[in-house]
């Protein structure tokens, strides 16, 4: 009887690249706002687009921040959304969708949209910083985004830096590829060894 030892090393290999398909990659996109503004109740019609800082105060004062969410090869898995807060938050913030059809140029307090759904909260803090928020909820894929910003709580006004401002909010997209691709390398494996008396 005749035997035939092998050399496994390559085959091993090759079957192991065969036998596993590479799981989903995660894709990244950041997206730069577009149009933002503030509003004032006491200064209903006065247009505040074109400053370099967002002012949020209780339910006078909301800072409305728009995105122009371009095409995306794969479903969202996760927004969230970064802005940066010059003077800290003492009581905290709350983010809200809103209706998309406002520019900064003509935004109002008598023209702005309605507060949406509460999409998350930002805890208290109290030193300058960019603050992260899940908007995953609010974020289904591409089109136009917006978002208010309120500090129910504040005692005095909470400053936001607007794209006017040299640090624009900006919202963070991950979304994935598609999972079980096949393996680059799909050709057989390659057997050695040589046949000998046993």
């Amino acid at each position: 009887m005749r035997r035939l030892p092998l050399s496994l090393t390559c085959l091993g290999a090759s079957l192991a690249l065969l036998a596993v398909a590479p799981s989903g990659l995660a894709a990244v996109t950041t997206v730069e706002a577009d149009h933002d503004a503030w509003t004032n109740a006491g200064a209903r019609t006065q247009n505040y687009g074109s400053t370099t800082t967002l002012h949020a105060y209780r339910t006078s004062k909301r800072p409305f921040i728009r995105f122009t969410v371009g095409p995306l090869d794969a479903p969202v898995q996760r927004a969230v959304l970064r802005f940066e807060v010059q003077n800290g938050a003492p009581r905290g913030l709350r983010v809200y969708s809103t209706a998309a059809g406002w520019t900064e140029g003509t935004l109002t307090h008598a023209n702005a949209p309605a507060l949406g759904a509460l999409v998350g909260t930002v805890p208290r803090f109290s030193t300058r910083s960019w603050r992260e928020v899940d908007v995953t909820s609010a974020v289904t894929g591409s089109g136009t985004r917006s978002f208010a910003v309120t500090a129910p709580n504040a005692r005095n006004d909470v400053l936001l830096t607007s794209r006017q401002g040299g640090a624009a909010p900006q919202l963070v997209i991950t979304t994935a590829t598609a999972t079980g691709q096949a393996p680059a390398n799909t050709s057989p494996p390659t057997v050695s060894g040589t046949a000998q008396a046993g």
